[in-house]
């Protein structure tokens, strides 16, 4: 009796002298962190102590945990590891960093691995990562580590390929583990959340400026433009990151939101996204802008066409829809017309001797680039502009795609391009192979992407940083399967024929 009275009092007082331990450090690392870091850890430990609680109560905590992974995709508080403050060139990887999403996938992948070790998987059937997509993974996997290798500055290369290694781990997790229709609209109704969320952002960054402040949010928040509107970044650290974010999500929104049966939640996802759409306006990336409305068109084209419309009718009904809302943002938006009618004091035509520069650079080295997340490292050697612009601009070239090809060489490129057309193609096809739901979020993510392709005709990015573009192509191979497999049942039903054991009249 007295054994279990001490075990008794000790199981109360252990936790408790822990808890009490815990609460004393963390008041102190809060009394000694910058601003930054004590939100991190206030809102580490919120989310921790959430999932805690929620797992007490027998809620899907795994499934919680993979929603909130994609709603915090754009925050980008991380731990960086070996950052190196002031690189001597323009790099787009510094460290080995580790996001609030990335913790989250982590543990969702560790405990997915840990259960197929222990064989409690053994029910759900594995789901192989298609052969193209294995192919081009591993190819350009296998170019960048050996330009990496090479390169003279190999902790910059090798930074990069961290980054490539995470959204590898989070594509496969999902393809993997994303095996039902309610994980996939629930995953939409989250991407509807995100665009919600960084449009209170925007609006609070542009009309007040108070809270969600550079001092917050640990990077930069206002761009001003000489002579052009003051522009915000939401959570993501530059305009034009957050309007390619928001364009990948947008579409998915919107078609979502139209496929949607319950009118109160339609048009609440509808509300959202023209929310979002709104917000949009003050990022004045003209890149974006041009991406959504061109991505937008083509799938309200498709989207008719699904129903039955022709393709003159639909290609004239949205022309004049689109018509329209283009009239009403040059005249009601002040921002939006200066954007597109003032003098941006070279910011476009800066592009054009840049892409000179990459030209001359992708020609000299088409087999192998100059090395990994070296771009600039090596641009001036091939400056013949000119204005030598690379004198006065150390920014690389505003093109992902010839980015990619002068750092690892065209066929490194085509990899990474294939892996973009395996996407669109898949999206496009599910789109009209399916119905509701899972049709609209296909044809969302297509839309999505090929915004994403468009802004990245004029803005150079790290695709392996590019959460969004991962994670819908990952989604999209496991609504492809989804699918399938109910497919496969209505097919099965049917070649069954009616049950003898019913009686009909």
């Amino acid at each position: 009796m007295a054994d279990s009275a001490n075990k008794s009092l000790s199981s109360i007082l252990m936790p408790l002298g822990f808890g009490l331990l815990s609460g004393v450090l963390f008041v102190f690392l809060l009394g000694n962190l910058p601003l930054k870091w004590t939100f991190f850890i206030l809102l580490a430990v919120t989310g921790v102590g959430g999932l805690l609680f929620l797992n007490i109560l027998q809620v899907r905590t795994k499934q919680l945990m993979l929603m909130l992974a994609a709603f915090l995709m754009p925050i980008l508080y991380d731990i960086n590891f070996y950052y190196q403050e002031d690189p001597p060139f323009y790099v787009h990887a510094n460290g080995f960093g580790v996001a609030i999403t990335d913790v989250l996938f982590a543990m969702l992948i560790i405990a997915w691995a840990a259960e197929t070790v222990v064989g409690k998987r053994s029910h759900h059937p594995p789901a192989p990562v298609p052969t193209n997509w294995k192919f081009a993974m591993i190819g350009l996997f296998l170019i960048n580590f050996l330009s990496a290798v090479t390169t003279p500055e190999p902790f910059f290369a090798f930074s990069m390929l961290w980054q490539q290694v995470k959204v590898y781990f989070i594509f496969v997790y999902l393809i993997k583990n994303v095996n039902s229709f309610d994980t996939v609209k629930r995953l939409g109704y989250v991407f509807v959340a995100v665009l919600a969320t960084q449009a209170v952002i925007v609006f609070e960054q542009k009309l007040v400026g108070a809270i969600f402040t550079d001092s917050l949010l640990g990077q930069r928040t206002t761009w001003q433009n000489t002579g052009g509107p003051l522009r915000v970044s939401g959570t993501l650290g530059q305009p034009n990151a957050l309007a390619m974010f928001m364009n990948q999500l947008m579409l998915i929104g919107i078609f979502l939101g139209l496929s949607e049966k319950n009118t109160l939640r339609k048009l609440a996802i509808l509300g959202f996204v023209a929310f979002a759409a709104m917000a949009e306006i003050f990022t004045a990336s003209r890149g974006g802008w041009a991406g959504l409305a061109i991505a937008f068109v083509v799938c309200m084209v498709l989207w008719r066409m699904r129903r039955g419309n022709g393709l003159i009718a639909s290609i004239s009904l949205v022309a004049l829809v689109g018509s329209v809302l283009f009239s009403a943002l040059f005249l009601g938006s002040g921002d939006f017309r200066a954007r597109l009618t003032q003098d941006d004091k070279g910011t476009a035509e800066v592009r054009i001797p840049l892409m000179e520069v990459a030209e001359n650079l992708v020609a000299a080295n088409p087999l192998t680039g100059v090395g990994l997340n070296h771009y600039t490292y090596y641009m001036a050697q091939y400056d013949r502009t000119f204005d030598a612009i690379t004198a006065n601009f150390d920014a690389p070239v505003h093109n992902t795609f010839m980015l990619i090809a002068g750092e690892i060489g065209i066929p490194g490129a085509m990899f990474a391009i294939a892996m973009i057309l395996f996407t669109l193609y898949r999206s496009f096809m599910l789109f009209f192979r399916s119905d509701g739901t899972i049709s609209a979020i296909a044809l969302g993510i297509f839309g999505g992407v090929l915004s994403w392709v468009i802004h990245n005709t004029v803005d150079p990015t790290s695709i392996y940083s590019e959460y969004p573009f991962w994670i819908l192509s990952g989604l999209c191979i496991a609504m492809d399967r989804i699918h399938a497999k109910q497919q496969a049942k209505l097919d099965h039903r049917s070649a069954s024929g009616p049950d003898p054991d019913v009686k009909t009249a």
